[in-house]
Order: structure tokens, then C-alpha cells, then sequence
């Protein structure tokens, strides 16, 4: 990939590749975020602008300052990683361009250690990694993947077999041990049999005891926001795969269907969503979910103006938004999306992006939105222009933003993004304008902030009561 102008890099807003510091004169941020580079999806620094506001500040003596932070970053840094260092010149200033390549971690600062140290990129933020998500990164630099591992108190007796023959049969494949471990489902653990994750999640008979979050849940809310739910999807003892169809029967029930008079006595119909392309959305999102977040489902809300299907995980890493895009495939669950290949229920690696929006386009509906919200993935697709309801995504002005209403069961990730975006925006943030620009509630946002400082992430400065909070 050819590496981006100064120019082109000023035109496009921070994000996960993309990150604007004005100075070194912080270097742990500096740090924090080359870390979130290498243990996201790669991407470029500049050391010169001003963040905000975009103005080419330049950098004095910038030899000098490449080599501060090349040794910053050699010494602070575990494992040592590879970057690439450039001085450049733009609008007569120097400038400082850091670019790292996404590679096998966890990397994470020394002096927190990998646990507090460890720090990925939630779109524009880099934030400290979770417990699990640490944990994904090590699998992934031993190339493991988590749905494959096997579950050594079970047997090949705990997998439900007359669904796997029900799932089998309407594919023409034979229900057999050896086809079962060609597709992950089984593994040999001290010499017999087991199943693996993937197994239990998929055809387990006990699914609901052994990974009680895998399993798609539904809710409707009247208007919207989710102050006000008003029809809840039944618990049930299906896996995620037989929830699929559930959740569209859900999704149905829920919905009208509109009339459009396209003549003197022609009538069309039409789902206020488009099924093809939500069904694909749920298709991926049993796919790609990361199961090994714990207290998180893939969630299916209908609002007055919109569906919602999020997922627990952030882009794997090494993966991006952008690489989703444009086709490139990269498999969290390497079992789970192997069986689903096999059933049909996913027709290919990597396409599945391009289906949707096709699918959208074909039938006159718009395109979605996806948005990685905290640590999941959101899918916002919205209904058909016919119905009169509104097809734009819904914007707020800070003010509104301080009146949603609380935000009890955000992340712990997500919050911290929350906390974090109103520190940038507030003038002088404290706990109690904190609190009313996010919602958080005032227990959990004390933990937050304890959370952030600890860290090292934000720092509280002048008088308790008077004082109050700012990035370090």
C-alpha cells in the first residue's frame, strides 16, 4: 500500500489508522497510541499539528525530536516493535511521521505492564485493552483462534446430533465424527473426542449453561431511544445458529409491511426493512461475534426509526472498518465460520459487505450504517423511504446529547470512550458535567475516572472542589 501525503493524511479525520499530536512533550500518550496502532490495525502518526483545530505547527530541531522518539519507543515498548520514522516538510514546517504496521502482540507499556499497559484503538481513542481482549491478541499471535479450542469436561454426548443431522442433511453432508473435526465441531483432547467451543455454541444440548451470552436477543422500544422497552423476544433454549431464523420472526412480528400503489390497481409490498440484507447483517454477526466477551449478546432492537443489530468484539486485530470494505477476510471464529460455509448460512469470505449493500441498493432501501461503538460492532439499517419514517442517521448537538437518558448498560470500554470524547469537548470537566453529558450513571462513572487516572490516561487538576479533569 503506498504511503499517504501529508495533504492527503490532513484532509481525513482521526480515527483508528489516524492520529494528530501536536508535541512529544506528552510521551506517554505518544506511547499509548503507538501501542493501539501495533495491536489494532496499524496506522500513522503526526507529530507537528495541532489536533483540533488541523494547523501545521512544525516541530524545532526535528532531528532531535525523531530520535527522542525512536528511543521512546525502543525502550518503552514491550515487545520491541518495528516502526517506520520519516521527517517531512509541508507548508515550510517539519514534521514527524510515525508508521506502524498492525503485528503479533500484545504490545503494551513497559512501565504498566501488559495488563494496565496494553492499549488498542476504539475509533478516534486509544484506550486500555480488556482482560479478553489481551487475551485475544496472545491467541493470535500463536495463530490460535478461540472457537476451536477444545472443552475437555464434555463429550461427543453433549452435542445435540439431530441437529446436526437437521443442519447436514438440508446440505446433503453425512453426519460423521470425521466430518465433525474437518469442521472444528469436534477435537481430540488426551486421546478422545471432545467437542470445541464452536461446537457447543452452534449444536451444544446445554448451549444456554456453558455459554450463557451466545444467543441473539431481541427487544422492541417504543420511540427512540431505550428508555422504553415494550416487547421483549422469548428466552429459549435455541443456539445462535437456530436464532437467526427466530430473530427474523421477531423482526416480522414487529414490523408493517407497506403498501405502495405503483398503478390504477397495482399494489407492491414491501418489509419496512430489507429482509435479504438484515438476514445477512445476522448471518455475519453469528460469524465474526467474539464469544469470549462475557455479559454481551448479539442484540436485535427495533426502534421508532430504526433496526439495531450490534455484536460483542471489536475488529479482530490486524483488521480494520476499511479492510470490511473493500472485501478483505479475516476470521475471528476460524470453526464457527467454517461450519457456517458448509450450511450455506454464509455464502463466502469476505463478501459479505458488498451483499448488503447490494441488497439495499437493489430494493430502493438505504445503505446502513456500521459503527464500532465501544468494544462491539453496531448495524443500523433503516426503513424503506416509502414508509414516511425517517432514513437519516440521527444526529445531536452536545446539548441533547447531555439529555439522553442513562446509559446503565454501556461497557466498560464504551464508557471510557464516552468519558474520554466529553473531557475533549467540555471546557472545564468535572464529574458532575461529565456525568450530564453522558449518561453514566454517578457510581460508575466515579470508577471510570479512578480507572482513567490509574492508568494514566487523564489526570485531575487544581482543587477538589473547583478542579477539573484533562488528558495527560
Amino acid at each position: 500500500m503506498v504511503a499517504k501525503s501529508v495533504a492527503e493524511l490532513l484532509s481525513e479525520r482521526e480515527g483508528t489508522r489516524l492520529d494528530f499530536k501536536q508535541d512529544l512533550s506528552s510521551m506517554k500518550r505518544v506511547l499509548e497510541t503507538v501501542c493501539s496502532f501495533l495491536n489494532t490495525a496499524g496506522g500513522t502518526l503526526v507529530v507537528g499539528i495541532e489536533d483540533q483545530t488541523r494547523v501545521v505547527l512544525g516541530l524545532d530541531d526535528v532531528e532531535r525530536q525523531e530520535e527522542k522518539l525512536a528511543n521512546a519507543v525502543a525502550s518503552a515498548i514491550d515487545p520491541q516493535p518495528t516502526v517506520q520514522l520519516e521527517i517531512v516538510t509541508h507548508e515550510g514546517h517539519d514534521l514527524l511521521l510515525l508508521r506502524a504496521a498492525y503485528a503479533a502482540g500484545p504490545f503494551f507499556v513497559k512501565d504498566k505492564g501488559k495488563d494496565r499497559g496494553t492499549f488498542v484503538r476504539i475509533g478516534s481513542n486509544s484506550l486500555p485493552a480488556s482482560p479478553e481482549k489481551v487475551a485475544e491478541l496472545e491467541r493470535a499471535r500463536r495463530m490460535g483462534a478461540w472457537d476451536q479450542e477444545p472443552m475437555p469436561g464434555l463429550t461427543r454426548n453433549d452435542l445435540n446430533r439431530k441437529a446436526i443431522k437437521r443442519w447436514l442433511d438440508a446440505v446433503g453432508e453425512r453426519s460423521t465424527d470425521a466430518k465433525l473435526r474437518g469442521l472444528g465441531v469436534l477435537a481430540e483432547y488426551a486421546g478422545q473426542l471432545v467437542p470445541t467451543r464452536a461446537g457447543i455454541i452452534l449444536f451444544g444440548r446445554e448451549q444456554a449453561i456453558h455459554f450463557p451470552d451466545a444467543q441473539i436477543r431481541c427487544v422492541v422500544f417504543r420511540g427512540v431511544d431505550k428508555s422504553r422497552p415494550v416487547v421483549r423476544g422469548e428466552d429459549n433454549d435455541v443456539t445462535v445458529l437456530d436464532g437467526i431464523e427466530e430473530a427474523m420472526r421477531f423482526i416480522e412480528r414487529n414490523t408493517d409491511t407497506i403498501v405502495r400503489i405503483t398503478g390504477r390497481t397495482r399494489r407492491d409490498e414491501l418489509d419496512l426493512y430489507p429482509n435479504v440484507a438484515v438476514r445477512e447483517v445476522l448471518n455475519n454477526a453469528v460469524a465474526h461475534t467474539d464469544y469470549a466477551v462475557e455479559g454481551a449478546s448479539i442484540f436485535v432492537a427495533l426502534f421508532s426509526d430504526r433496526l439495531e443489530i450490534s455484536s460483542p468484539g471489536t475488529w479482530p486485530p490486524g483488521f480494520s472498518r476499511e479492510d470490511f470494505e473493500s472485501g478483505v477476510s479475516l476470521r475471528r471464529n476460524k470453526a464457527i465460520s467454517r461450519v457456517l460455509m458448509r450450511l450455506g448460512v454464509i455464502e463466502g469470505y469476505g463478501s459479505g459487505y458488498d451483499r448488503v449493500i447490494a441488497a439495499c441498493r437493489d430494493e430502493g432501501y438505504p445503505e446502513p450504517e456500521w459503527i464500532e461503538n465501544g468494544p462491539q460492532i453496531k448495524v443500523i439499517p433503516r426503513p424503506h423511504a416509502a414508509s414516511g419514517l425517517s432514513s437519516q442517521p440521527t444526529t445531536t448537538s452536545p446539548p441533547e446529547r447531555a439529555r439522553r437518558p442513562p446509559q446503565a448498560r454501556m461497557t466498560m470500554e464504551e464508557r471510557h470512550a464516552a468519558v474520554l470524547a466529553a473531557i475533549d469537548e467540555l471546557e472545564r470537566p468535572n464529574t458532575v458535567n461529565i456525568q450530564r453529558r453522558t449518561g453514566i450513571p454517578t457510581r460508575s462513572l466515579g470508577r471510570d475516572l479512578g480507572y482513567l487516572r490509574e492508568a494514566g490516561v487523564i489526570e485531575f487538576v487544581g482543587a477538589p472542589q473547583t478542579g477539573f479533569y484533562r488528558r495527560k
